[in-house]
């Protein structure tokens, strides 16, 4: 995975008990996507950036005031959100 192949990939996250769907665009753009979100935020969506440094990936968004970063390491054709010294797979939709 790189920066270009990445626009257009769709991956899971989960975020206490829910799983959201996480949207790359083109210009570093990224959308968070899940079934509850116009209630809570009401908007379809929340809006954040992303960016690739080597083989980091890079997220981030604000939600509540609150500024939000996640860091996965990039292996072959997959993401792995690092946890301290653990990593976990994250999973792809598309």
């Amino acid at each position: 995975l790189n920066e270009m192949n990445l626009i257009g990939t769709e991956w899971m996250v989960q975020v206490d008990q829910y799983k959201i769907k996480i949207t790359l665009a083109a210009g570093g753009v990224c959308y968070a996507t899940h079934p509850l979100a116009k209630a809570v935020t009401g908007m379809d969506y929340l809006e954040g950036r992303w960016r690739v440094e080597n083989d980091k990936f890079y997220v981030s968004t604000n939600f509540g005031g609150k500024e939000y970063n996640t860091i996965c390491r990039i292996s072959g054709n997959n993401l792995y959100y690092i946890d301290g010294e653990n990593y976990r797979k994250v999973e792809r939709f598309r």
